[in-house]
Order: structure tokens, then C-alpha cells, then sequence
């Protein structure tokens, strides 16, 4: 290793190829105050899946490496409308019944949502529900949602997930986040 900018110019393929750093980018994409530019998140999702082919092709394959691309194709895909991608997303989430891969998966559909409108944001909720459908998600959609500056598609989360449950906790739970979002 030669150190500094030289190292750097030649660990860029790397780096590239590394579905962790392209993670990181969208997560900046998605910061307070930042405009989503549905291209960018396309063109990151294509280089994870391109990551992913690559790491099979040299044997250093992992899930992790897997699940993210497979999530940063699922934003994208909300990001374009796609409602059969994020069915087919959501069947996989179902069938492989992975804790980390459903969570990823809650976590960008709260993240997306207020960058979708509002009839787009219920369909996309609706897709979710009648294929996940899992119980302790539905208030960190909403909460993420809401942290995101999406406040009626937080409440459109929480009115699906106390119409779904009738858990007293979720009515008192919704109750706050209307209350918050006045």
C-alpha cells in the first residue's frame, strides 16, 4: 500500500463495487433538506447490482452484500412507481422471513414515503400490508415517514396499522403522531 491520494486512486474500483459504500450514498441522498433525485438513486442501485454480480463472479459474495442491493433496488423502484417490483420485493421478504432483510425493507418504505405522493404512498402501503403485513412495523414505517417531513403519509401509516390491529396501544400511538402533526 503506497497511503494517501495514490492508494485511493487505486482502490476507487473497489470502492465502487462495495454495496456498504453504496449504501452510504443513498443514505446521503435521503438527508433533511436534501431534494431525491430519482436518477442518482437508479444509477446507485444499478452499481449494487453490478457489485453484487461482480463479488459472485470472484467468490466474495455475502448476504449482507445481497440484501442491500436488493433494498436499494426497492427505492428505486418506489421512486419510479413500480408497484410489481415492490410486490415482488415484499413476497421475497415474506418467503425468506429474514429479520435484517425485512427491518431494511421497513426502513425504506418509511424513508421513501414522503418523497411519493400521497396516492402513491397508500397503494405502496397497501402492498406492503397485504404481503408483509408485520405487526411490529407498521410504526417504525410511520415514525420514519414522519421524521422525514412525510406527516400525512405517517398518519396514512398509522390509520392501516390501527385499522389492521385493534391494539390499544397502536390507537394510543397513532393518537400522538396526530397530535404531533398539527
Amino acid at each position: 500500500r503506497i497511503g494517501g491520494a495514490g492508494q485511493v486512486a487505486r482502490d476507487l474500483s473497489w470502492i465502487r463495487l462495495s454495496v456498504p459504500y453504496l449504501e452510504e450514498r443513498l443514505a446521503m441522498e435521503f438527508r433533511p433538506g436534501h431534494p431525491v433525485e430519482p436518477k442518482v438513486i437508479e444509477r446507485l442501485a444499478t452499481a449494487a447490482r453490478t457489485a453484487v454480480d461482480h463479488a459472485e463472479s470472484i467468490g466474495v459474495i455475502t448476504p449482507a452484500h445481497r440484501r442491500g442491493a436488493a433494498v436499494l433496488a426497492l427505492y428505486a423502484a418506489l421512486l419510479r412507481g413500480d408497484e410489481e417490483a415492490l410486490r415482488r420485493h415484499c413476497a421475497q421478504v415474506t418467503q425468506l422471513g429474514d429479520k435484517w432483510f425485512r427491518d431494511d425493507t421497513t426502513r425504506c418504505i418509511g424513508t421513501t414515503l414522503p418523497h411519493l405522493e400521497s396516492a402513491h404512498a397508500e397503494s405502496v402501503l397497501r402492498a406492503w400490508h397485504q404481503t408483509v403485513g408485520f405487526k411490529p412495523a407498521y410504526f417504525e414505517i410511520a415514525w420514519t415517514a414522519f421524521r422525514g417531513g412525510g406527516k400525512a403519509q405517517a398518519l396514512a401509516a398509522a390509520r392501516l396499522a390501527t385499522k389492521a390491529f385493534a391494539d390499544r396501544a397502536f390507537q394510543q400511538e397513532r393518537d400522538r403522531l396526530e397530535q404531533l402533526a398539527r
